[in-house]
């Protein structure tokens, strides 16, 4: 479980960024595609998950909902097969599970969920820097929008991920995750809403926690 939420934010992070922008010998592929994604206060998505594992033959799905309230963190709900919420803050982060919760995760536990945690933080901030510092990045042949292709440049991330593909037009609508051992994980959003009503009573209840 702790893994799968390390990737969710790394998804996170995209969505939140506004830009794919990474240190590259030509970065004005990078500025093109901050000058094209549509950066909200709100945005809500749906997403699909899968999970291929080399020692299965097929993969693990799931499916569920994402709120972001830029300056106060990310709620993203697991809603297919089971369900399971996550809140990801700048300091924390809460998971319900099961009628019980919320359950209290480090930041401190795992050095590359911190990492994730720092890069989180930076793109809240507005503050590029640490994606420039962590990855490297290269384009990818695209027939609409944009892909792009980023690689760990610092081993606490380079022990997991071999990297990372995302794509897109407006908005980040595919990521795709290549694991160190061989597995792989891929995300697709769909109905993207930059919705200006804000969290329901029942979503900010998760907020208030």
């Amino acid at each position: 479980m702790m893994g799968q939420l390390v990737k969710a934010v790394l998804v996170v992070l995209f969505m939140i960024s506004g830009s794919c922008r990474a240190a590259a010998p030509d970065d004005q592929p990078f500025e093109t595609i901050q000058g094209q994604l549509d950066r909200r206060a709100v945005l809500r998505a749906d997403f699909h998950q899968e999970r291929h594992l080399e020692i299965l033959k097929r993969p693990l799905q799931s499916s569920g909902t994402m709120l972001l309230l830029r300056d106060e963190g990310v709620l993203w709900r697991v809603t297919e097969p089971y369900e399971v919420t996550y809140l990801i803050r700048a300091d924390e982060i809460l998971e319900w599970e099961g009628g019980n919760g919320p359950r209290r995760v480090g930041m401190t536990a795992v050095p590359a969920f911190r990492l994730m945690t720092e890069m989180f933080l930076a793109a809240l901030g507005g503050n590029l820097s640490s994606l420039r510092e962590n990855f490297s990045a290269e384009t990818l042949p695209a027939e609409t929008g944009w892909r792009v292709r980023l690689l760990p440049a610092v081993e606490t991330l380079a022990q997991v991920i071999a990297s990372l593909e995302v794509a897109g037009d407006s908005y980040v609508r595919e990521v795709l995750l290549k694991e160190v051992r061989g597995d792989s994980m891929s995300f697709t959003f769909s109905n993207l809403d930059a919705d200006p009503a804000g969290p329901d009573e029942a979503e900010r209840s998760y907020f208030a926690h």
